[in-house]
This record gives C-alpha cells, sequence and structure tokens, in this order.
C-alpha cells in the first residue's frame, strides 16, 4: 500500500467527537490543513473544541458546502451515512473514510489486533491488550473502546502490538483496512437505526476481514449462525472459538471444556486450567476469543494462564458495585441493546431486581420475555423490572405480564424504588437494553450516576425514600 501523504492536504473531518478532534489534530501535526466540521451549536461542544490544535478550521451548527472543497472526508461514527452532503461528496467522487481507515495507514504494528462483534468488544479487546502486555509485548489499546487510533498513532512502532475495538459504525467507511488478526465475536440485531437494515449491519461487521490474505488470521464464534456463514467468505487462515467444546475435528481454536481452556491451532496443542472469575457464558467465550487472537503470536501457555488468572474485569459490565443490607447492586450499563442484558440476565442467578429502558435502538424488548419469567430456585428469576427513558413505554408494554413493572421515568427514581423492594439476597440490575442519550452523556456517565446513587443510600436501617414512579397504563403485576 502507497503511504498516505498529509502534508499540504486539505482534508474535511465530520464530527467534533473524540475522534474528530483526535483525527483534526493528527491531520494538523503532520502538516495537513484540518477543517472540521460539527452539527452542534459551539455552546455545545465549547469544552472538545478547546482541545483543538489552533491551525483547525471550524465551523458549527451544521454541515456547509465547505467541505467538498476537501481532498478527501473523515466521517466521525455517529455521523448518519445518509446524510445529503455525503450524498453530494460521493457524487463529486471525493473519498469518504473512517477515522479508523484514516488512522489505520499511518501505523505499521507489529501486529495488528481488531476487534468487532454485537457484544463483547471491549471485554475482549481489553482481555487482548492485557494478556499481550503481561506476556512482555508492547502494546498499545485504541478505536471505540475509549482512545482513538489518531490519538496513539505516535506510540505505534514496528515491534508493537496494536488491539483496535472497531464498531459497525466505523467499519462501514474503511475501504483498505487490513489487521493481521481479525475477531468477529457475535452478530445480533443493533444499530438498524443508523444502518437501516440487517443485511447492511452485517455487511459493515463483514469489512472487518474483506482485505485479508492467506498470511492473516480471522477468528470467529463457532457458536453463532452469522460468524458461521460470514466465515465462508474469508480468505484468511480461520480460527474458531467457543465457550464450549469440543471444536469440530480438523479445525483449529479455542473452547472450554468443564474448568480448562483448549487450544488447538497449525503449529501446536496445549491446555490450561485458569482460575476464572467472570460471570457468565459470554465472558468465558470473550477469554477463548482473546487466547485464539493471540495464538499467532505463540504466548507461552503458562504466561497465558497467569494473564487470565490476573484480569481484573471492566467497570461498567457486570460490575459489583455494592453489597448494601444483603442486596447486590451491579452496574452493566455497557448493555446498550437488547441482546446485551439478555446475556447479563442468563449470567446472573436470581431473584433481580431490572432497571431497563432509555434510547431503543428499534429492537423490540419480547425476547427478554422468557428470561424475566423465568422460575429459578422455588421463585422468578426477575422479581420487577424498574423502566427509566424513552423507551419506558414500550418495555413496559412489551414485557406486560411477565413480572411486576414500575414505570420510574429516571434512574435516581429507579434506584429509589428498586433499593426499597430489595430484600437480602436480591440483586439490583442496571442492564439497561437501550443507548444512554436521552438521560446521559453516555453509558459510562449513566453508570457513574448508578454508582453514586447506590453508594449515597443510607448504612443506617432506616426507610429509603422512593421517587414516586412516573404513572403509565403500562404497568402491570406478576403473572
Amino acid at each position: 500500500m502507497r503511504p498516505l501523504t498529509v502534508r499540504g492536504q486539505r482534508i474535511g473531518i465530520l464530527g467534533a467527537g473524540r475522534s474528530g478532534v483526535a483525527c483534526a489534530n493528527l491531520v494538523a501535526r503532520l502538516g495537513g490543513q484540518a477543517f472540521l466540521s460539527e452539527a452542534k451549536p459551539a455552546r455545545e461542544v465549547r469544552s472538545t473544541l478547546a482541545s483543538l490544535d489552533p491551525s483547525v478550521q471550524i465551523e458549527t451548527a451544521g454541515h456547509t458546502m465547505e467541505l467538498l472543497k476537501s481532498q478527501w472526508l473523515v466521517k466521525s461514527p455517529g455521523v448518519p451515512p445518509q446524510l445529503d452532503l455525503l450524498k453530494k461528496a460521493r457524487r463529486r467522487r471525493i473519498p469518504i473514510w473512517s477515522e479508523l481507515e484514516f488512522a489505520s495507514r499511518l501505523v505499521h504494528p507489529r501486529w495488528m489486533i481488531s476487534v468487532t462483534g454485537t457484544n463483547g468488544k471491549t471485554t475482549t479487546t481489553a482481555l487482548i491488550g492485557w494478556i499481550a502486555q503481561e506476556a512482555g509485548w508492547p502494546t498499545v489499546l485504541a478505536g471505540n473502546i475509549g482512545t482513538p487510533l489518531s490519538g496513539v498513532v505516535d506510540r505505534v512502532h514496528s515491534e508493537t502490538v496494536l488491539v483496535l475495538e472497531v464498531s459497525s459504525y466505523q467499519l462501514e467507511d474503511t475501504v483498505r483496512f487490513h489487521p493481521h488478526v481479525a475477531v468477529l465475536l457475535n452478530v445480533t440485531e443493533d444499530h438498524l437505526d443508523h444502518h437501516g437494515t440487517w443485511r447492511a449491519y452485517v455487511q459493515a461487521k463483514a469489512r472487518l476481514f474483506q482485505r485479508q490474505t492467506r498470511a492473516d488470521v480471522a477468528v470467529f464464534n463457532t457458536h453463532d449462525a452469522c460468524c458461521r456463514r460470514l466465515a465462508r467468505r474469508c480468505r484468511s487462515r480461520v480460527l474458531w472459538f467457543g465457550d464450549r467444546g469440543p471444536l469440530t475435528t480438523g479445525t483449529f481454536g479455542v473452547w472450554w471444556e468443564g474448568e480448562r481452556l483448549w487450544v488447538r491451532s497449525p503449529v501446536r496443542s496445549w491446555a490450561i486450567g485458569p482460575s476464572w472469575s467472570l460471570p457468565g457464558a459470554h465472558n468465558r467465550a470473550n477469554a477463548a476469543a482473546a487466547v485464539a487472537a493471540l495464538e499467532p503470536l505463540k504466548i507461552e501457555p503458562a504466561a497465558v494462564a497467569a494473564a487470565l488468572e490476573r484480569f481484573p474485569g471492566l467497570p461498567h459490565r457486570l460490575q459489583v458495585i455494592r453489597r448494601w443490607r444483603g442486596v447486590t447492586f451491579i452496574n452493566d450499563s455497557k448493555a446498550t441493546n437488547v441482546d446485551s442484558t439478555r446475556v447479563a440476565l442468563e449470567a446472573l442467578t436470581g431473584p433481580l431486581l431490572l432497571i431497563l429502558g432509555g434510547r431503543g435502538k428499534g429492537t423490540p424488548f419480547t425476547s427478554l420475555r422468557p428470561l424475566v419469567r423465568r422460575r429459578e430456585g422455588g421463585g422468578q428469576k426477575v422479581k420487577a423490572v424498574f423502566t427509566i427513558g424513552e423507551a419506558s413505554r414500550q418495555a413496559a408494554g412489551e414485557l406486560r405480564g411477565t413480572t411486576k413493572i414500575i414505570p420510574c421515568g429516571t434512574l435516581t427514581a429507579a434506584v429509589a424504588a428498586a433499593a426499597k423492594q430489595a430484600v437480602s439476597g436480591d440483586i439490583v440490575l442496571l442492564s439497561p437494553a437501550c443507548a444512554s442519550f436521552d438521560q446521559f452523556q453516555d453509558f459510562e456517565d449513566r453508570g457513574r450516576q448508578f454508582e453514586t446513587l447506590v453508594n449515597a443510600l443510607p448504612d443506617s436501617p432506616c426507610q429509603v425514600a422512593a421517587t414516586s414512579p412516573v404513572p403509565t397504563s403500562a404497568s402491570s403485576s406478576s403473572p
């Protein structure tokens, strides 16, 4: 691939979020002229714009034709692909890239490992980076995990293991993005409000490995039907992973048998018995995927086992916040879609009090009905659902008749109401199944506010004052 020349080029950047600002600053640092265009008014992004290089040109409160004077455009992940100005750019044959595409052309690591999937991306990405770093590799994590690739370009050198979490939003505008190891964890319905159709969403995910060759490795989930279909289109060498096994005879990959993790690759086979404490089959699958992704690096099995035992987990992902009067409060704010909440419900043993809702993504809550009404240990798995945010009415309606539904409107009201109803042995679970942008800055902000509310609960046995729930006709009692 020809090296990318930035110096002297005018590059239009749509969106002043993390990736847009990082990209603009990188362009300026490399001698290009960055033109940053933001749809929000300046007052709403003032703090973000303050971190820009002084040479960056800025427009706010809308995208104008000034962008079309650029040699190419870099689109931030949240910018809708059907934007009218982007259609004009396509007609003029101005290239449109994601920040991931742009920055990946400026790095040349020893290994580039990229992870995508509907669920589990962040945990798996962090785990890959953790194991590589614990094994002595110089490691950089970037992408959708929180630090844009544009922000770490200067830290990536010829011996680096670069581990990227990549989303479908980022992948849909890639052209030559080419990871050495591509990991696809799973594909279930999500972001249909952005992509429009299931087919478009799957095609975006598939771009992860479309530039790979036989010299590269693709890692797929053996238990996911979409992964199995996409693997047939893959030109690279395939490794499979699973939270249970064994794998089909003749295939290579990583799987769990009981408490042992087995690895079978073209060059070696081995097994370890790490102490693995993260709950749920999905986290066992994440661990297997991470080990499969690192198998081409030939890390010693003992080092892999030691790293798995020491992995601390991540905030906002089935994170225990507090045990209060015998009640456990768990923050799963990262569950921004229905399937993530399903995974959380499957991972935990009841009785549960579930806080659910936010900004919906076009996926119904009905798939949660069997789990919510499931009987466990002589009682119901989910004793009550406390709904919040824009999707409150939809969630209450689609879960009607499964358990007690308590409309709360706000997270503050939901925490207070759940704390008032919970008894010793219960779990209060924030697993919203929705995006956070109706009431919060992002899922991390939602999780932090949940933690603050939980930690503010009084230690004394006085009554917890619950904010009055928002009345609605969708409320129902237990079946």
